[in-house]
C-alpha cells in the first residue's frame, strides 16, 4: 500500500491531531489509531467553551440593533447545562461561574463586528507529499477575515506555537487573514499571525513525520513500540485514559 493513511483508515489530519503528536504522542497513538477501543471525553473546560461560543453565535448572528446581552448569556448557560447534566463538582461549579464573565468580555471585543458570512467553516489544506489533507473549522467567517475564539482562565503572554499553525491553516485556506482572540473571565485580546509560512512550514513537518512513521509500520502494536505514555501529562489524569495505556503498554 503506498498510502500510509489508508492503511490506518486515517482521512485526514488536523493542526490539533499534529501538535498532539508532537506533545504527546502515546497519547496521540491511543485517541487516533486505537478510537475503538478509547474515547478521549472533554470536561468542564471544553463545555466553558462550547457555552462561550454559543453565546457568541447569537450575538453575531443577531442584526444589530436587536443583539441581547441577557439572552446570549441565558444561550451560553443553557449550552452549558446541557453538557455537564447537573454536574455540581469543584471543577464543573468554577467553569459554571466563568461562562458569563468570559461571555461578556467576548461580546466587548466584537460588540460592532457585523454579521459574520458564515460559522463553524470547513476547510481543507493539502500538503504536498501528504495523501490527505489536514482539515479544521474556522469559527467566523467574514468577506475580509476570519476569526478563532479562544477562551482561556490565564491570557497567554504570547501566542503559542500550537495555535499559531492551526490559524495559519486557515488563512492559507481561505486566502485571508485569521487572527485569534483570547478571552479570560477579566480581559481580552485580539493576536493576528504574521510569519505564516513559517508556521505552515513547521506543520508540514508534523504531518510528514506522522506519514513516516506510518509508512515503517504495518499496525498498531507495532507503532506503539516507539513510544511510552506520560502518566504524569494532565491528559492521562482520567482513569479511562491511564486504564488505556496500561493495556496497550502492558
Amino acid at each position: 500500500m503506498t498510502d500510509p493513511f489508508a492503511k490506518f483508515q486515517i482521512e485526514h489530519l488536523s493542526p490539533s491531531s499534529l501538535n498532539m503528536y508532537i506533545e504527546q504522542p502515546a497519547f496521540w497513538l491511543m485517541k487516533y489509531l486505537y478510537r475503538d477501543t478509547f474515547k478521549d471525553v472533554v470536561g468542564p473546560s471544553a463545555w466553558r467553551g462550547n457555552a462561550v461560543e454559543a453565546g457568541v453565535d447569537m450575538w453575531l448572528m443577531t442584526q444589530p440593533p436587536k443583539r441581547n446581552l441577557s439572552a446570549c448569556i441565558s444561550a451560553a448557560m443553557a449550552r452549558y447545562e446541557m453538557d455537564a447534566q447537573g454536574d455540581l463538582s469543584d471543577d464543573v461549579e468554577k467553569e459554571r461561574k466563568n461562562v458569563s464573565l468570559i461571555l461578556q468580555q467576548a461580546i466587548e471585543a466584537l460588540a460592532d463586528e457585523p454579521v459574520p458570512d458564515a460559522r463553524q467553516v470547513e476547510i481543507n489544506l493539502w500538503l504536498d507529499g501528504i495523501e490527505v489533507p489536514v482539515q479544521g473549522f474556522i469559527d467566523y467567517v467574514w468577506p475580509d477575515k476570519c476569526l478563532d475564539l479562544k477562551t482561556t482562565l490565564r491570557m497567554p503572554s504570547e501566542v503559542p506555537g500550537s495555535h499559531a499553525r492551526q490559524v495559519s491553516t486557515y488563512t492559507a485556506a481561505k486566502g485571508r487573514p485569521c487572527g485569534l482572540l483570547y478571552v479570560t473571565p477579566t480581559k481580552h485580546k485580539y493576536q493576528h499571525i504574521v510569519d505564516v509560512d513559517t508556521h505552515l512550514a513547521y506543520l508540514a513537518k508534523q504531518a510528514k513525520a506522522v506519514r513516516n512513521l506510518l509508512w515503517v509500520c504495518d499496525n498498531r502494536e507495532q507503532v506503539a513500540k516507539f513510544f511510552l505514555p506520560d502518566l504524569d501529562h494532565y491528559w492521562f489524569k482520567r482513569d479511562e485514559a491511564k486504564a488505556a495505556a496500561n493495556a496497550i503498554w502492558r
